[in-house]
């Protein structure tokens, strides 16, 4: 079990850089929506994927709280048969964070979606004498 909420940190971590890295703020926000907003309620916790609302049970196994609930269930009652897709899909998550974490930033050298320098507030976009205090 420790082994899972481990990979499912790293992979949800590493998934929410990887859009950060694409789009910033707004990929932090992405990460929201889909972990939290589609994920918790699709999750299958509280009620199994087979009583779901037909969207919610399609998506519910391909999202990482999806995933990693299913693995709990199936480690701590079946001994861990037949986890291994739920593994997958939550490591693939992380995969395609370090995947997408490497390309912008070592190949394409910068975030791929900025916001627009009204909204932005980082000193590198400020006018030169402004963080001089002159």
């Amino acid at each position: 079990m420790a082994l899972l909420g481990a990979l499912l940190v790293f992979s949800a971590g590493a998934f929410s850089m990887g859009l950060q890295v694409v789009a910033g703020v707004i990929g932090i926000g992405i990460t929201i929506l889909i972990f939290v907003v589609l994920g918790n309620p699709s999750a299958g916790g509280a009620y199994s994927w087979q009583l779901l609302p037909g969207f919610w049970r399609v998506i519910g196994p391909w999202i990482p709280s999806g995933a990693g609930t299913a693995a709990a269930r199936g480690i701590a009652y079946f001994g861990g048969v037949a986890i291994a897709t739920n593994l997958l899909v939550i490591a693939a998550y992380g995969v395609l964070g370090i995947v997408v974490v490497y390309v912008v930033l070592v190949d394409v050298g910068h975030q791929l979606i900025r916001l627009p320098k009204e909204l932005r507030r980082d000193e590198a976009d400020a006018e030169p004498g402004a963080a001089a205090g002159g």
